[in-house]
């Protein structure tokens, strides 16, 4: 019985501090993978804070559907009836509804030092594509330059960073949104900080 006390007394205190410390661990881990996303609203007002000029904000969809209404104007049909080839059949005529799937893109530029590009997408699976396809280009760049690269993965959240002698990538999607940041590699430093402040 009295070494059952002691097992108990020197037992008690490592369990308590294994589960605190796997309850600390999994926090931690959840808090990596459930970055939230941010709106393009958020992103502006962020990156206008920071000094950043925008040189861009469209919405594709948008756009799309002006080009569509200018085109069934009176105008714009005489226009598109004289481009039309005669020898197209009636269905080829029709437009293809295509749904664009990026639904927004902000770009924001400081002096000549840095470059972001925000993406609000139409899905997880578009701005993990957009990564992707983004990474490879990099990569395939700088392949020359002697670049050193890190990759950081978790259920919503890639990050890969890509740094020369002269040029600095950032690339990160958050759920359904995707960050292009490109800059001079002596501003990295910086631009980790930004970006992690983002959230990002």
């Amino acid at each position: 019985m009295k070494m059952c006390r002691n097992f108990i007394k020197v037992m008690c205190p490592a369990l308590v501090l294994a589960l605190v410390c796997t309850g600390l661990l999994a926090a931690c881990q959840s808090g990596i993978s459930k970055k939230k996303p941010m709106s393009g609203d958020e992103f502006r007002e962020k990156i206008e804070a920071l000094g950043y000029e925008i040189t861009a904000d469209q919405r594709p969809q948008d756009e799309k559907q002006r080009l569509q209404a200018e085109l069934q104007s009176p105008e714009g049909e005489q226009q598109l009836q004289e481009e039309q080839q005669p020898q197209l059949a009636e269905e080829q005529l029709q437009p293809q509804e295509e749904k664009n799937p990026i639904l927004r893109v902000i770009v924001g530029d400081k002096l000549e030092n840095a470059h972001m590009e925000f993406y609000e997408c139409d899905s997880h699976e578009t701005a993990a594509g957009m990564l992707s396809s983004n990474k490879e280009i990099v990569k395939e760049r700088q392949k020359e330059n002697s670049p050193s690269e890190l990759f950081e993965e978790s259920q919503s959240y890639q990050k890969f960073t890509l740094k020369t002698a002269d040029i600095y990538y950032i690339l990160v999607q958050v759920d359904s949104t995707f960050l292009n940041v490109t800059a001079y590699a002596e501003r990295a430093q910086d631009l980790d900080e930004i970006v992690k402040k983002m959230g990002y």
